[in-house]
């Protein structure tokens, strides 16, 4: 990462500026409750258009702390009966906002670009369920895939795991608990501008840059959602399945995709995970978007660098999962 970025494209400095001009309060100044529903409404208007697949289900499956409501979107491709690739997507919110709505333009673009079932989850949210429920839930539908794979049509040999925010954690734990259960095989990973760490972690310059809400995200918004998220705060920020940059073991993990953004607060924690794969000799690709800024992903309606990133989640995970 270079000590000095460029300046923010001009739609990121649009939708900055519309931020900053918002009368929308904090998120550590409002109700859980309106925080989802303002999730909900910027999703909808910024994601952009929800393009059909070939087909999408919404059901329940067994979890761990019951129902677990999933969607499934199957793509055009393939043919009849022959079994595909599959992505587990887990949506960002840190935690506590963001479903299966609010991230479905997302699921229906990996599906087409991707040529791949996507599977995805609406994971327990805080803070009606603390740590570890979403990790639980997450870990448990990527098992649920694997043995439901043939009515899914999904096959098993070819599965991967994203998300993005706190979505790109979970990814990441669900590939460490698979590899510490000896679960499910998981063929790659994307990981999208990841809550990686629950800690302040000011030593990272992004954290220190960034972390003072000029932005999307602030360190006071972390302390907020730590506070919902976890119940014991000083010692569960430190559990590697809620802060997964703090794992003592990244072998055996599945070649990743790292994208971040350069205006981010938690740009460091994805480049510090990338360095950590690099180093175990996993195939990485860091890709950091240097002139946007979190959550440009989600809002690819708005921003055309966001519609990028998902044809570039979509190509890797479209030649990952190739046979």
């Amino acid at each position: 990462m270079p000590n000095k970025l460029p300046p923010l494209e001009p739609q990121s400095t649009a939708f900055a500026e519309m931020m900053r001009q918002s009368d929308m309060p904090e998120v550590h100044e409002q109700s859980v409750d309106k925080s989802r529903a303002g999730m909900a409404a910027m999703a909808v208007l910024n994601s952009g258009p929800r393009l059909g697949v070939h087909e999408i289900l919404n059901r329940n499956i067994s979890g761990p702390g019951g129902e677990l409501p999933i969607r499934i979107y199957w793509p055009r491709g393939g043919a009849a009966g022959e079994p595909l690739g599959a992505v587990l997507y887990l949506h960002g919110g840190g935690y506590f906002v963001g479903n299966l709505e609010t991230h479905d333009v997302i699921c229906r673009n990996l599906c087409n670009d991707g040529n791949v079932i996507v599977v995805s989850v609406d994971y327990r949210r805080a803070p009606e369920h603390k740590f570890p429920a979403a990790v639980d839930d997450c870990y448990a539908a990527l098992c649920w895939m694997a043995e439901n794979a043939d009515e899914i049509g999904i096959d098993t040999d070819r599965i991967a795991v994203a998300g993005d925010s706190s979505g790109g954690a979970l990814t990441i734990t669900t590939c460490m608990l698979s590899r510490d259960k000896g679960g499910p095989g998981i063929k790659y990973q994307a990981v999208v501008y990841g809550l990686l760490t629950l800690e302040s972690a000011l030593h990272l310059p992004s954290r220190a840059e960034f972390g003072g809400g000029e932005y999307f995200g602030s360190i006071k918004e972390l302390d907020f959602v730590n506070g919902l998220y976890l119940t014991n705060v000083e010692e569960e920020k430190k559990d590697p399945l809620a802060s997964p940059l703090l794992a003592s073991d990244f072998s055996g993990l599945p070649p990743a995709l790292v994208i971040t953004a350069g205006y981010d607060m938690v740009r460091d924690d994805n480049k510090v995970y990338a360095e950590k794969l690099l180093h175990e000799g996993t195939s990485i690709e860091y890709r950091c978007y240097e002139e946007t800024l979190h959550p440009f992903f989600l809002f690819a309606g708005l921003l055309d660098v966001g519609k990028q990133a998902q044809k570039l989640m979509a190509d890797r995970v479209k030649t990952a999962l190739s046979r």
